[in-house]
């Protein structure tokens, strides 16, 4: 399985911070914009890191996966098995194999909140509104 560690975004900025912007880049500071707006959003996430600390160990969020998760028919049958039915909350990137039915879902997961992104199919998606 492909997984892609990056997602594209698109933005608005204003023309005043766009000139700033690219008189960074002409005189070397930066590359590119986008090297800029990286390097922007590191540095922002850097200054929140203890907030987002602080909110992952609420007891709430405990359970949480950060980075990448994947749910496989394998594991979600095993859980069928158990009579394991759960929740998945995580921040990062979710990743549902494409063989892995509504049906088997509907079975085993509650729920799903994810902050980032979630790879599945259209109909899991939509029956878990993500």
């Amino acid at each position: 399985m492909n997984i892609i560690s990056t997602e594209k975004i698109t933005i608005n900025v204003n023309t005043a911070d766009l000139g700033k912007i690219d008189l960074l880049i002409h005189e070397g500071y930066y590359a590119s914009r986008t090297e800029f707006i990286k390097n922007a959003i590191k540095m922002q996430l850097d200054k929140s890191d203890d907030d987002i600390k602080k909110l992952l160990v609420m007891e709430n969020k405990k359970d949480w996966f950060v980075g990448v998760s994947v749910l496989t028919v394998d594991e979600l049958q095993a859980m069928k098995r158990r009579g394991q039915v759960k929740a998945i909350r995580g921040m990062g990137l979710l990743v549902i194999d494409k063989d892995v039915s509504l049906d088997l879902m509907k079975d085993t997961i509650s729920a799903i909140e994810t902050y980032g992104v979630c790879r599945c199919d259209k109909a899991i998606k939509q029956y878990y509104g993500i």
